[in-house]
């Protein structure tokens, strides 16, 4: 058995997920969405959620395959694994004081679906990279190969944004 570290783990697929969204031009802001409710750490804590309103939003191309159905139910749920995840260390004392709220209700880990979650998950960014290259391609001036997202060019730097979720800043 190994133990999967979802705060790491929901960073790269958010990275992933906001670098998709962005070759459709869309952008996620760290404030208060007008249409979310408001939480009690509003204004604090939003771009979390920000992302998965993103993909939830109907002009979205990411929409049918990230942002609906059973796919963003399985991101929330690797989103509620991440925020557990980051507070497991805390003492009792320290939940009672933390600006998430109320824990009471909190789903047992043996309740969720790991592989259903990770494949599902996994299924949903093929799909998407599939759209994000297709949109590319019909955006490519001809003679222009600075896209070339599945031919030889490709190389392990083009992936260096995933590296250190420390240094990574939402653009």
């Amino acid at each position: 058995m190994f133990k999967i570290d979802f705060h790491e783990y929901y960073a790269l697929l958010e990275r992933a997920i906001v670098h998709l969204l962005a070759i459709f031009n869309i952008s996620v802001s760290s404030r208060n969405n007008p249409s979310t409710r408001p939480s009690n750490n509003a204004g604090i804590h939003r771009y979390h959620a920000n992302v998965l309103s993103a993909l939830e939003e109907e002009s979205t191309p990411l929409t049918p395959v990230l942002g609906s159905g059973k796919t963003i139910h399985l991101l929330r749920q690797a989103k509620e694994l991440r925020n557990r995840w980051k507070t497991a260390d805390m003492t009792d004392a320290e939940k009672e004081s933390d600006p998430i709220g109320d824990r009471s209700g909190v789903i047992p880990l043996s309740s969720y679906n790991f592989e259903e979650i990770i494949s599902g998950i996994f299924a949903g960014l093929e799909e998407g990279y599939i759209r994000a290259k297709t949109h590319v391609d019909l955006c490519r001036r001809p003679g222009d190969e600075s896209y070339d997202f599945g031919g030889s060019r490709e190389s392990e730097a083009d992936w260096d944004f995933m590296v250190d979720a420390m240094d990574w800043e939402a653009v």
